[in-house]
C-alpha cells in the first residue's frame, strides 16, 4: 500500500482507524459497513470522506462523503460498499479523509482486505441500521 504523505502531517499524529483492521478481512460489495476511528492526541476534528482503493493505489469509488465530527462521534455512518463499474473481486483497501483544526487534510489508510463480488448480496437497497 503506498504511503500517503498526508499522513505525516504532525496534527495528525494518534488519529487511527479502529474498524476495519484485520487484515485479509472479507467485505461483500452491496453489503453495509461503517469506519471507526478514535481521534486520539491529534488534531483531526472531521471526517470527510472515504474513498474504496485498490491494492495497487489506484481509485475504485467514492464510498462515503461527509462531515463527522471526530469530537462527536467515533464512527462514520454505515454506507454500501461498491467495488466500482467493473465491480471485480480482489484486494482493497479504504483511504479515509480528515480536517484538522488548523485546516490541514491527512488521509489514513485502513487494512488490505478482500473485497467480494457477489450478484446476490449486491443489491444496493441502502443501509438499514
Amino acid at each position: 500500500m503506498p504511503l500517503d504523505k498526508r499522513q505525516e502531517n504532525p496534527s495528525c499524529n494518534g488519529f487511527r482507524l479502529t474498524s476495519p483492521m484485520t487484515e485479509g478481512s472479507t467485505f461483500t460489495n452491496g453489503q453495509c459497513y461503517q469506519v471507526s476511528f478514535e481521534r486520539g492526541p491529534s488534531s483531526v476534528s472531521k471526517v470527510t470522506k472515504i474513498d474504496l482503493l485498490d491494492s495497487g493505489g489506484n481509485f475504485v469509488q467514492r464510498q462515503w462523503n461527509g462531515d463527522i465530527d471526530t469530537a462527536q462521534q467515533n464512527s462514520t455512518p454505515f454506507f454500501v460498499l461498491n467495488l466500482g463499474p467493473q465491480s471485480l473481486s480482489g484486494s482493497y483497501y479504504l483511504a479515509v479523509t480528515t480536517k484538522t483544526l488548523d485546516g490541514n487534510t491527512c488521509v489514513k489508510n485502513s487494512v488490505i482486505f478482500t473485497g467480494i463480488f457477489d450478484n446476490f448480496n449486491s443489491a444496493f437497497n441502502g443501509c438499514l441500521v
